[in-house]
């Protein structure tokens, strides 16, 4: 009986976490560095919006070249 509730209890741990996974996979965005002829629209947490291209792309920091200069964005505050 033992060895039920045990071997239950691994299989809802294996399927809460590829809930989990799956969930996580759906907020992923493709970020591509766009030829020199394209532009973009980023838009950040707390609504502003910036026109430019992306020009490099790191783990945590984009880096996106407006008309004003470079500037350096997380991740983790855009919108695309």
């Amino acid at each position: 009986m033992k060895r039920i509730y045990f071997t239950m209890l691994i299989v809802i741990f294996i399927v809460f976490t590829q809930l989990i996974s799956i969930e996580q996979s759906k907020d992923f965005i493709n970020l591509s560095i766009p030829d020199s002829t394209q532009v973009q629209i980023i838009t950040i947490n707390d609504g502003s919006s910036f026109l430019g291209r992306i020009i490099k792309i790191g783990e945590e920091k984009i880096k996106f070249e407006t008309k004003y200069g470079v500037m350096t964005i997380s991740v983790f505050e855009r919108e695309i």
